[in-house]
């Protein structure tokens, strides 16, 4: 950060001060589809039982602050829903933020018919047996909606968002035989299985905080969906050198066929390539 007195303010500065302040809190569309729903990826009885937990929480001043929390985020998720743009956060962040509150209210949600149910059952019966007998029946209700949640969360599996896939991890695996100090170009996604799995450093990563780089997504992006120009992803390979982040290997999920690149591993549809230059 660098102080300006006021007197050398103008106009111009601080426009390039907005606009600067501006970029950093706008997070552009990515070039994978993030659009994640609440009931596909909770499941159906859970967001239910959330909504049911925003009921309950809202009457009672100790626990407004999760739905608040709730109101608060969701306006910036229904924002990237119709402009595909986020401000101020990373948009999955918030997803993930508003899917932890949305967990606690379903909680909340599911206690509180609970109790409710059974203080019914206890008041208006009278006969010990019979409240046993409802209880019961109860607790069953209540195991049997926890079950068709589990296999409602298997049914959406398969339609959430991956960063990898189980085939993919052998070939990620593969990149602790190179040397230490290397450095892998990847999909910004791709990469963020890449330190944690094989170990080595990455270029680019999906941007999730404030102050990392769209630019050079952009430019990692670029390089695998440059189909077969070779020049233009040798000139990226050559930019990301002089900004002191040459790549050493690439790992891709398609084939490339440049003389610069020299295939030395493939495995499950995943290729592995030493950068020559």
């Amino acid at each position: 950060l660098r102080f300006v007195p006021v007197s050398e303010l103008n106009s111009d500065s601080v426009n390039q001060f907005v606009s600067k302040v501006s970029k950093e809190l706008h997070f552009k569309k990515t070039p994978y589809n993030l659009m994640l729903f609440y009931p596909r990826y909770l499941g159906d009885i859970v967001t239910t039982l959330a909504l049911i937990g925003v009921f309950f929480t809202s009457s009672k001043r100790a626990q407004r602050i999760l739905p608040l929390g709730l109101l608060g985020l969701m306006p910036f998720v229904l924002i990237f829903y119709h402009t595909e743009s986020a401000f101020l956060c990373e948009y999955r962040r918030m997803f993930i933020y508003n899917t932890e509150l949305l967990l606690m209210l379903a909680g909340i949600g599911l206690f509180s018919i609970v109790t409710l149910i059974r203080t019914k059952i206890e008041t208006y019966l009278e006969d010990r047996v019979l409240r046993q007998i409802f209880i019961s029946m109860l607790a069953v209700l209540v195991i049997g909606l926890l079950v068709f949640q589990v296999n409602s969360t298997f049914k959406y599996r398969d339609m959430l968002y991956h960063v990898i896939e189980p085939k993919d991890v052998s070939a990620i695996e593969w990149l602790r035989n190179t040397e230490e100090d290397t450095r892998i170009l990847a999909l910004p996604h791709v990469s963020k299985a890449i330190t944690p799995i094989g170990e080595r450093r990455v270029i680019a990563l999906t941007r999730a905080r404030l102050g990392s780089s769209d630019r050079i997504n952009e430019m990692s992006t670029e390089f695998f969906y440059t189909s077969c120009n070779c020049d233009r992803k040798k000139e990226i390979l050559d930019k990301f050198e002089t900004m002191e982040l040459g790549a050493d290997y690439v790992f891709s999920q398609l084939k490339i066929n440049c003389e610069f690149l020299r295939q030395v591993h493939y495995e499950n549809g995943d290729y592995i390539y030493r950068v020559l230059l």
